[in-house]
């Protein structure tokens, strides 16, 4: 049987093959010894029509033209940057969604894959879609962070050494935080100051900005309220 062999740069190539030749693992040898596995290659079959003189004739062989393409490569080289610092490089496939990136990052297995967020430019990736989705290249370089839950428990002590537990948004301000203390404690807000050590916090802040570890401690000082200003 001969086959007419069309690569992907338009040069043309006449085999001559058995019935029961295999075209997987590269048995065809083309041009030069070059095998269909080491370009990563496709073949399509197309077969001639024959003319009314070509059935008739029982000698005739069977023609196919076989259009061979060239494949882009799907496998990849990434990296990953944890917020901690540390840096992994991964090879993974361009159709690997993005959970799938995340499942393969070594050391990952302490966290479950959503408290976990990879990021590209910038922008939060989706976890169902994949990585040529996002036209991510080799080589390129994604954020791999820990996701905050929705809420986090702190601790409050007063003066008194008495402590007691608020639940805290990712939204929640300094000042909606000392809200909540004036609603269980009575202590007007401008009379409350919230610290951590050394650190004052500020009442237009996100809790958030300030990257408290949850149960957190926080001591409030209660000053007294200015008495009137009597006259001399």
């Amino acid at each position: 049987m001969k086959f007419t062999v069309t690569t992907h740069i338009g040069s043309k190539i006449v085999l001559e093959v058995e019935d029961n030749d295999s075209i997987e693992h590269g048995e065809i040898k083309i041009n030069a010894g070059c095998t269909l596995s080491d370009y990563n290659i496709s073949m399509k079959f197309t077969k001639r029509e024959k003319t009314a003189e070509q059935e008739t004739d029982q000698n005739e062989k069977d023609e196919r033209s076989v259009q061979v393409e060239k494949e882009e490569p799907t496998k990849m080289q990434i990296n990953i940057e944890a917020n901690d610092g540390k840096k992994y490089t991964l090879i993974v496939d361009k159709r690997y969604t993005i959970e799938q990136v995340k499942a393969v990052i070594p050391d990952s297995s302490a966290l479950l894959n959503d408290q976990q967020s990879l990021s590209f430019n910038g922008a939060i990736l989706d976890d169902k879609k994949t990585i040529s989705d996002y036209n991510i290249q080799t080589n390129a370089t994604l954020k791999l962070m820990n996701r905050m839950p929705d809420k986090m428990a702190i601790f409050i002590r007063t003066v008194e050494n008495k402590r007691f537990r608020i639940d805290v948004d990712n939204n929640a301000t300094i000042l909606k935080i000392k809200r909540r203390i004036m609603e269980m404690l009575k202590y007007p807000v401008e009379q409350q100051i919230l610290r951590y050590g050394s650190m004052i916090f500020e009442n237009h802040q996100l809790f958030t900005a300030y990257k408290m570890p949850a149960e957190s401690t926080l001591d409030l000082v209660v000053f007294p309220q200015n008495p009137p200003n009597k006259g001399k």
